[in-house]
């Protein structure tokens, strides 16, 4: 009986160690960007990002440009790709670099919240509060 056991945990023992380190060890993976359109610094040359979908644009960057991802945007005309720097800069046509270092952070600009909407939330919540105090004194 001894022999099964010991078949048995010489079998055990390797895989909870190989189950372990699959589960604790931390995988590496590469920075996702958006990758749509292409520009040329020095040049001025833009071919312009339009409908990209996450889908058939948000890849892996691959390893010599895998610091950060960049977005450029110049009168109306935007380019995403992933760079081998984080340097956010105005270029010399007039447009703008910007770059972030997580997956996808190169995708849309995010709105600022509009001035009407913050006011209707809050106009909803005192009305709302108010409403619950007219109910407690009913009570």
């Amino acid at each position: 009986m001894d022999s099964r056991w010991t078949r048995a945990a010489a079998f055990v023992a390797p895989a909870a160690v190989m189950l372990m380190l699959i589960t604790v060890v931390p995988t590496a993976s590469a920075l996702r960007c958006f990758q749509c359109g292409f520009y040329t610094d020095g040049v001025g040359s833009i071919t312009p990002c339009i409908n990209y979908t996450v889908e058939l644009h948000l890849k892996e960057c691959p390893k010599e440009k895998s610091k950060s991802c960049l977005k450029y945007v110049s009168e109306g005309v935007t380019v995403r790709a992933c760079s081998d720097e984080c340097i956010e800069k105005e270029s010399s046509w007039g447009g703008y670099h910007y770059c972030c270092k997580t997956d996808a952070c190169n995708g849309a600009t995010p709105r600022d919240a509009s001035p009407l909407a913050v006011l209707l939330s809050v106009g909803v919540v005192l009305w709302g509060w108010g409403r619950q105090g007219v109910a407690n004194q009913q009570r």
